[in-house]
């Protein structure tokens, strides 16, 4: 969730236009957007955030993964966080995504 993220993100939908015209595949799209590392404390990242959900609305899902030390352990340690830390407050975080995706479909 920073400002970095926004310039990816329209850097993706240039991509996607690309492929879109140059390769005759007009179903591709961006699905939905899960907004990762996630600092509550930071402006920056309560800002991004909504500039994400006002230009992608309905596609942006209410589950969002915080910045998580035990996530970047799990992931250092070549794991999952559900093998590292299934206790985490990472792993709730996914598995709430998880409930959200069932939930809700894709």
């Amino acid at each position: 969730m920073s400002f970095f993220a926004l310039k990816g993100v329209k850097l993706l939908e240039e991509t996607i236009t690309q492929v879109k015209e140059n390769l005759d595949n007009p179903e591709i799209q961006i699905s939905r957007v899960l907004p990762t590392m996630f600092d509550p404390v930071t402006n920056v990242s309560k800002d991004v955030e909504q500039m994400i959900r006002d230009y992608f609305k309905e596609k942006v899902f209410q589950t969002k993964i915080h910045i998580n030390v035990k996530l970047e352990e799990a992931h250092s340690n070549q794991q999952t966080i559900f093998q590292y830390d299934p206790n985490s407050k990472g792993a709730n975080q996914y598995w709430k995504l998880t409930e959200e995706i069932l939930n809700h479909g894709n």
